[in-house]
């Protein structure tokens, strides 16, 4: 889904260049940034009844959770680390290169931990 998102961006979705402004406001604000973790954490509960189903595990299995929280903690690196690079930068290709790496070095992370669950 992370290479699809910067190899066919989609205009809902735009990473970098057209959330940069944005994602400094938020960043600004303590409010927003609360409001950020909350959502956070609701969709990492949300993820982990929907992986628990998917391999038909009860729903407060703690590798569903792991795994979860894994996942979101990759992609929220991942895109943190992006954000501040293009604006060093400015330059969303290199932008993307970090958001990308991140993303497959975290996701070979999360398959280790994993290694031994019903989540592989």
């Amino acid at each position: 889904m992370a290479h699809r998102l910067i190899e066919q961006p989609h205009p809902s979705y735009p990473l970098f260049d057209g959330t940069y402004l944005f994602v400094e406001t938020a960043l600004a604000s303590e409010a927003l940034k609360a409001r950020a973790r909350q959502m956070r954490d609701d969709f990492i509960r949300a993820l982990a009844v929907v992986l628990a189903d998917s391999v038909n595990r009860p729903r407060g299995d703690p590798d569903a959770h792991l795994a979860a929280g894994m996942i979101a903690s990759v992609w929220s690196v991942a895109f943190t680390q992006a954000h501040e690079r293009f604006g060093r930068t400015r330059n969303a290709n290199d932008a993307n290169r970090v958001f990308l790496d991140l993303i497959d070095r975290g996701t070979i992370g999360v398959g280790a931990a994993l290694a031994a669950t019903a989540y592989v």
